[in-house]
């Protein structure tokens, strides 16, 4: 191991510039399997072994530290940010568990424009985030390995088209009802002393990101008995992980059986922490409700009351920003109300106040429809399309007006 404190600024520069990154990544994800197949073996005891040579291998610290640079550009509590390649290489040179105590997390609080909904997000130092990254890549594998099947959100190879298959497959089926749920503050929630029990990783770390605590207009606050935070790396990883089993659960307190395919009653499907769940009748929905309410109060978190219902797939509803409903045996999707809505709220705050360069705004406007037409390019769309292009040529004509009145 190279000593950071006996080294110059140009062996540092060189010793990062010269690194080969997917001879990295391929070191990397050699680890990751051996957890892999030691979570797939139920072996505890294996994984804590491998998580640990993991986290102590300098490859692995120094993708950390690469994966900050790339996706960070606020600073904690701190003030400090890697700014070169010897800051990068001596960061990673730095990286470790001994000793490690996490600072507290800087608070940030953001509205959305569409809903004014506020999301509160902590933001930690930049070394609190590598280490969190590198413990990430640590749990990731145990992760994927016992998690849920139709589980979907901030997982590799995943996403919400997956999510719309699965759906579309599930009401083929003999399905009359569905239970659309919500958690209520999620990872607000999120009970500490059940993460420290059942997560498979270094406790004393996963501690330390627990009770950090955060600072607000310069004064601290502790952490609570519950709650993760948005802006952490391994977040997404816990928030997942504290739901898996979810599906298990719904059919062995329905069915009495583990996980079946030839069920058509009860099979979920995830993302995040929205939840599908199909079920034959009133009775099992309710049921499924009450389920899944028990499984969520022993992680100390509960439904929300207002996104939580039984529908009859007749009648139609949401999920995902998409419209399902069942028209005899045909089944038709399309974007929803309340997604052609916020894309017309979010043309109007991009082209209406607009200063710049016709060029700058046909990239951006282009970019945004772009990604629109690509989420929902898979339902039937064309009645939204040809509304939201109307919508565009009235906000157009509408910026030509006020940039020339005359």
């Amino acid at each position: 191991m190279v000593d950071p404190s006996n080294c110059d600024t140009e062996l540092l520069d060189t010793l990062w510039n010269s690194a080969d990154w997917n001879k990295l990544k391929s070191v990397l994800f050699d680890m990751q399997r051996n957890i892999a197949l030691a979570a797939k073996s139920d072996d505890r005891d294996a994984v804590l072994i491998y998580q640990k040579r993991l986290t102590q291998s300098l490859d692995a610290k120094m993708l950390a530290v690469r994966h900050v640079v790339k996706n960070g550009n606020t600073p904690g509590v701190d003030g400090i940010q890697w700014n070169t390649p010897s800051e990068y290489m001596k960061a990673a040179l730095l990286l470790s568990d001994n000793g490690y105590h996490a600072l507290p997390m800087k608070l940030i609080i953001i509205y959305s424009k569409f809903s004014q909904k506020e999301r509160r997000i902590k933001i930690p130092t930049y070394y609190d985030r590598a280490v969190q990254i590198l413990h990430a890549y640590a749990l990731d594998p145990v992760g994927e390995t016992i998690g849920d099947r139709r589980s979907f959100a901030f997982r590799k190879n995943r996403s919400t088209q997956d999510v719309h298959a699965y759906i579309l497959s599930a009401l083929k089926k003999n399905v009359y009802y569905i239970v659309k749920a919500d958690v209520k503050s999620c990872y607000e929630s999120i009970n500490h002393d059940w993460l420290l029990s059942n997560i498979t990783m270094n406790t004393t770390i996963l501690r330390e990101f627990l009770k950090a605590g955060h600072i607000s207009a310069g004064d601290f606050f502790p952490a609570e008995d519950h709650g993760i935070s948005l802006g952490v790396s391994i977040s997404p990883i816990l928030g997942n992980m504290v739901l898996d089993g979810m599906q298990e659960e719904i059919f062995e307190r329905l069915h009495g059986l583990r996980y079946d395919e030839e069920y058509c009653d009860g099979h979920l499907v995830r993302f995040a922490d929205d939840i599908f769940v199909t079920a034959n009748s009133i009775e099992r929905a309710k049921r499924i409700i009450s389920i899944i309410e028990n499984f969520l109060q022993q992680r100390g978190m509960r439904l929300s009351c207002e996104k939580t219902s039984i529908i009859n797939v007749h009648q139609g509803f949401d999920f995902l920003s998409r419209h399902y409903v069942c028209n005899g045996r045909v089944i038709i999707s399309r974007p929803s109300d309340a997604a052609v809505v916020k894309m017309e709220h979010n043309l109007r705050e991009l082209i209406l106040p607009f200063k710049g360069s016709q060029k700058v705004l046909i990239d951006k406007l282009n970019k945004k429809l772009h990604g629109w037409a690509s989420y929902h390019k898979i339902t039937d769309a064309r009645d939204a399309f040809r509304h939201i292009d109307v919508v565009v040529k009235t906000l157009l004509l509408k910026l030509c007006e006020q940039l020339h009145p005359g």
